[in-house]
């Protein structure tokens, strides 16, 4: 309110203007309030865009026991990254019941077909090495170029980056029975993956759908 001022017989009314604290606290609070919309339109975007469909991404993990004389002994596993559209990124990580002798991981053979579209070939040669190491002889094809593959102890971890529509990454692992890196040793496998891309300029991560085809003998 104003207050009224006399003299000389005059009243004179004083407005009182906010002071410089006011004005500084106004301006503070109006721009919290932009921030917090801004966060919270961001936060239902990203919201909203996780529920969108996204690329088909998937894995598949299968065990091969060895039994002739130069496998046996020996559990080698194929696994296999599909996507079916561009994404950023994926990693798939597994631990097996055994250590990891050696690996091959890349990217197979491919050849576009009328009648069955896109086609990905890939053999290995499995085996023991001269000192009776399990082991991964060779690959018919392995670019390794856009993956990375690693291993330590019982684990091998598989990561790659833009990877086109359409693309597999394929790989052979060559595992000791019997012999583990952990004690108690694993009864089974332990697997686990992400994948990203981006949908209306948002980036989502999701959970890798994989695959456990288990394990079975070699014939």
């Amino acid at each position: 309110m104003g207050k009224q001022s006399r003299g000389r017989g005059k009243s004179v009314k004083v407005s009182e203007s906010p002071t410089g604290v006011s004005r500084l606290s106004g301006r503070l609070r109006g721009f919290g309030i932009f921030i917090a919309g801004t966060v919270f339109g961001l936060y239902v975007v990203h919201w909203f865009v996780e529920f969108l469909p996204g690329p088909e991404v998937g894995a598949t993990v299968q065990g091969l026991r060895g039994t002739t004389p130069n496998t046996s002994g020996c559990v080698y596993y194929t696994l296999m990254v599909r996507s079916g559209q561009p994404i950023e990124y994926v990693y798939l990580k597994t631990q097996f019941p055994g250590k990891v002798g050696n690996f091959k991981v890349g990217l197979p053979q491919e050849a576009q077909s009328v009648m069955a579209g896109r086609i990905a070939m890939q053999a290995w040669e499995a085996g023991k090495d001269e000192n009776g190491n399990c082991t991964i002889v060779q690959a018919a094809v392995n670019n390794t170029a856009d993956v990375q593959a690693s291993a330590a102890g019982n684990m091998i971890t598989i990561h790659a980056s833009k990877l086109p529509s359409n693309t597999y990454i394929m790989g052979m692992v060559a595992t000791v029975e019997g012999e583990s890196s952990l004690k108690p040793s694993p009864t089974g496998l332990f697997i686990e993956g992400e994948y990203e891309y981006v949908k209306l300029g948002q980036t989502v991560r999701k959970v890798l759908p994989i695959s456990n085809k288990g394990v079975t003998d070699t014939k």
